[in-house]
C-alpha cells in the first residue's frame, strides 16, 4: 500500500513529506499538480494517460509496489460462486487467446497482464 508506506516514511523522517489527500477525481489530481498545490502523486502507471489525456504530467521514479487485481464475492453465496466460476472461465479464455493482452494495451497503454 503506497499510502501507508508514505505515512510510515513520514513517521520515521520527521514528516518530511506533506501528504495531501485528494478527492479521487482525475481532474482534481491534474489540477493539484499543474497548479503547484502538490508536487507529485502516487498511482498506477496505466492511469496516467487516462487521467491526463493532454499529457500535462509525466511518470517518474521506480515502481514502488506491484499488486494483482482481484474480484471479490460474498463467502458462502451460491450465486456469487457461480458468477466467480464463470468469470474464471472467461478470463482464462481471453488470456489464452491473447484478447486480454490486446485489451490491456488498447485501454491501458501497455500489456499489464500477469505473465505465468
Amino acid at each position: 500500500m503506497p499510502k501507508l508506506r508514505l505515512e510510515n516514511y513520514n513517521k520515521a523522517n520527521d514528516n518530511a513529506i506533506k501528504i495531501v489527500y485528494q478527492s479521487g477525481a482525475a481532474n482534481d489530481l491534474v489540477s493539484q499538480l499543474t497548479t503547484g498545490r502538490a508536487d507529485g502523486a502516487l498511482g498506477a502507471d496505466f492511469l496516467l494517460p487516462l487521467v491526463d489525456p493532454q499529457s500535462k504530467l509525466k511518470a517518474v521514479g521506480p515502481i514502488i509496489e506491484e499488486a494483482e487485481v482481484r474480484f471479490l464475492f460474498r463467502k458462502n453465496d451460491k450465486e456469487g460462486q457461480d458468477l466467480a466460476d464463470k468469470i474464471d472461465v472467461a478470463l482464462k479464455a481471453v488470456k489464452a487467446d491473447g484478447t486480454l493482452s490486446k485489451l490491456s494495451t488498447q485501454w491501458l497503454g501497455g500489456d499489464y497482464t500477469k505473465k505465468d
